[in-house]
């Protein structure tokens, strides 16, 4: 939901980099082929017939710079096109708000420049991406899939700013202390409308240096202005924490701990009931993830947290998003919560069910994003041979609070009822997922081919009436990526 300040790597390095003038492209493709079973959407039996889909995202850069004894001036120039769906649009009139598209976008993601002398000060000024730690809020959809990981990702877009920011460091006398100010127009965001626009400024102080493989913390602190094509407004302050711990274990073994907790507190005119035209804000999210790397084998745990609101119409709301691009499986976020939420915006606006329809429903939709959960994801890996690997597990996933659809929820009488009018239980499922991934270097690039497939057993979240429960739910995709 919200944009976070990227730290400027590059500017300090164990062995001081030769001096002068250097430069260096690169170039990402991705394409992805994808189809699921019938998706069961509300109480009437409205289900969503899928038909194969393919979609890209090309995005191609360059950086040039200078640097000199206590100097570094460096120039970013990157730019994106996804083609969206290129098969099997879903009619908005079943669904109103799925994260699919027949348009081209283009997208500038960066054009900036920085000077650095030395790290006593760093400027810089342009459009820039942004991401901080897992990248729960701020994710600039760069987080491809690399070896070790088991991770079921295939991101796009991103969160792009235009940004003015003042750093200090990394300082190596106080454990690589750095601390940065910024001001932004947000450009590019998964929680942005057609309409909205943004503003934000902020702050970050992170200890140790970023990366992978370092131990490092961090903290970000950011004010946000946000202002509807409806002149609804939102005024937040967001506080976010994340830090990584590696450790070696030796003979090649290691393991890795890491972690972000954020907190949004505010206001906003959003979703405004008779009683409270305007809600405060207090919404939680965070997220852990544990691996364990033992050369050709290894696994990874991940437990991650969104809360739920179950009652928007008490002045607060509770639920924390986290941004799209967030590895969390491949069927239950992405696929079937995406679509049930999605037609609950048809649903919630039919004048013959609903009198006069909520205001701001078209925020209903996730959009591929995670809310109001708690979830485990272990996974493993096995790499057979060099170029192949294998990775799996299962996601169990809970509601933080009952899962409630707007409209079946109205007519019980406010009491938590989910789309198929039926009160639930917490558990939403447990989603079985499997992938292989075929990679190979090809002189300076790099390219992957994957398949993954998940099968979805729905929990007692979705039951059906009278104590019917969901169809399971199945889905695989083929991927392929190139890079250079």
């Amino acid at each position: 939901m919200f944009l976070l300040i990227p730290l400027s790597a590059g500017l300090a390095a164990a062995a001081p980099p030769p001096e002068g003038w250097s430069g260096e492209a690169n170039a990402d493709l991705a394409s992805r082929a994808e189809q699921t079973s019938p998706l069961l959407l509300d109480a009437d039996g409205t289900t969503l017939e899928t038909t194969p889909t393919l979609d890209g995202q090309l995005i191609v850069g360059g950086r040039a710079q200078y640097r000199g004894p206590s100097l570094l001036v460096r120039a970013d120039v990157e730019g994106g096109v996804t083609t969206g769906t290129l098969t099997g649009r879903a009619d908005e009139t079943i669904a109103d708000g799925l994260p699919r598209t027949d348009d081209m976008t283009t997208t500038l993601r960066k054009a900036n420049l920085v000077l650095s002398l030395g790290p006593a000060l760093t400027l810089g000024g342009g459009w820039m991406t942004s991401r901080w730690g897992l990248g729960l809020l701020a994710n600039d959809g760069t987080g491809r899939w690399r070896s070790g990981t088991a991770q079921f990702t295939d991101p796009r877009g991103g969160d792009v700013v235009l940004r003015g920011l003042v750093s200090t460091g990394p300082h190596a006398s106080l454990q690589h202390l750095r601390a940065t100010v910024f001001v932004d127009q947000v450009t590019e965001d998964a929680s942005l409308l057609e309409g909205d626009e943004a503003w934000q400024a902020g702050g970050a102080l992170t200890i140790g240096k970023v990366g992978p493989k370092k131990p490092h913390a961090g903290l970000y602190v950011v004010k946000r202005f946000v202002t509807t094509a409806s002149a609804d407004t939102l005024d937040a302050l967001v506080f976010d924490v994340m830090g990584s711990l590696p450790h070696d274990l030796g003979e090649g073994r290691k393991v890795t701990v890491a972690g972000e907790f954020a907190v949004v507190t505010g206001e906003t005119t959003l979703g405004p009931s008779t009683d409270h035209p305007t809600h405060d804000l207090l919404q939680l999210g965070g997220a852990l993830r544990a691996s364990f790397d033992d050369g050709p084998r290894g696994a990874v745990l991940d437990v991650f947290y969104a809360a739920g609101d179950r009652n928007s119409s008490d002045g607060t709301l509770h639920a924390f998003r986290i941004d799209s691009n967030y590895p969390a499986g491949l069927m239950l976020y992405r696929q079937l919560l995406t679509a049930q939420t999605a037609r609950s915006v048809v649903v919630a606006s039919d004048l013959d069910l609903t009198g006069v329809p909520a205001e701001d429903l078209d925020r209903i939709p996730t959009r591929g994003s995670v809310s109001n959960t708690v979830a485990v994801f272990p996974r493993a890996w096995v790499r057979p041979m060099d170029a192949l690997e294998i990775y799996g597990g299962p996601l169990l996933a809970w509601n933080e609070v009952e899962y409630a659809d707007p409209l079946q929820s109205k007519l019980n009488g406010g009491v938590p009822t989910n789309p198929f009018g039926t009160e639930p239980g917490r558990y939403l499922g447990t989603e079985l997922d499997l992938g292989l991934r075929l990679s190979a270097e090809l002189g300076p690039a790099t390219t992957s081919l994957g398949l993954e497939g998940g099968v979805l057993l729905p929990g007692s979240a979705l039951a059906l009436a009278d104590d019917a429960s969901m169809d399971t739910v199945y889905g695989g995709r083929a991927l392929w990526t190139l890079s250079y």
